[in-house]
């Protein structure tokens, strides 16, 4: 009798894939997707090729490694070339304040001062970091005479401070965010990716702003605004602008907000 439950039992696990009782996932409890199992195993021979634990699956080199909490290093960079456009890809925060001399500081714990890495190629400053950095504290401040480009990704955090000029341009993507506060003639927004654009401390006349993907954005224009949000998007408007053109998706949103 014994010998046939130890037969069933073991039909059971095989129908379910299962070559360990403690691998069977019920339908009403199943595993989370991606969830590992960790299990305690025994010792194995040395001579026992055969019994050799499964390798263990690397984590993704842009996994965060331990916290660095070191004390703080702040230093001066040194900058090959003039830049007019900033394209922060790494998980720290960047200011930017319009004014001169052009200068790019660096504020970091001290072992990670060295995995912020800056960069500039065809009048753009790239900011990027190491794999697996993870640091307490992590800081760029930039004066720059003039910037027209902004590009943010990989929970990046950027300020700009005192924008001025016809133009400017931002696309945060990835859960990153952008403040501004300045003036400029027009203003173009491309948001994706559960981000935040911040711009109601940034006057233009016009804005073009397009926001996909459950991003929040806010600007302030004065003569004319085209907006278009989709995937759960919301844009917020002040300014009272003259002219407005609009267009959204179900369960997106374009608010006018009654402020100059």
């Amino acid at each position: 009798m014994r010998n046939h439950l130890i037969i069933s039992l073991l039909a059971v696990f095989a129908l379910c894939g299962c070559d360990n009782p403690e691998d069977f996932s019920h339908p009403e409890n199943p595993k989370k997707p991606g969830e590992i199992t960790v299990k305690p195993t025994s010792p194995t021979p040395a001579n026992d090729a055969s019994q050799a634990p499964a390798p263990v699956t690397p984590l993704p080199e842009d996994s965060p490694g331990p916290r660095d909490t070191s004390g703080v290093k702040t230093g001066d960079a040194e900058i090959a070339g003039e830049f007019d456009s900033v394209n922060s890809s790494a998980s720290l925060e960047t200011d930017i304040t319009i004014g001169s001399p052009a200068k790019v500081t660096i504020e970091a714990s001290e072992k990670s001062f060295n995995d912020i890495k800056l960069e500039v190629k065809d009048t753009t400053l790239n900011i990027t970091t190491t794999p697996g950095f993870n640091a307490t504290v992590a800081k760029v401040h930039i004066t720059a005479p003039k910037i027209t480009n902004i590009t943010t990704s990989g929970a990046a955090l950027v300020k700009l401070i005192g924008a001025n000029g016809p133009t400017l341009n931002v696309s945060a993507n990835d859960n990153s965010s952008v403040d501004g506060y300045g003036a400029v003639d027009s203003i173009n927004v491309t948001a994706n990716g559960a981000c935040c654009v911040r711009m109601k401390g940034l006057v233009a006349k016009v804005g073009n702003v397009t926001s996909n993907g459950k991003c929040a954005v806010e600007v302030k224009t004065t003569e004319e605004i085209n907006a278009t949000s989709s995937e759960g998007s919301v844009i917020n408007v002040a300014g009272l602008p003259r002219k407005v053109n609009k267009h959204k998706t179900d369960r997106s949103f374009i608010n006018l907000n009654n402020e100059r």
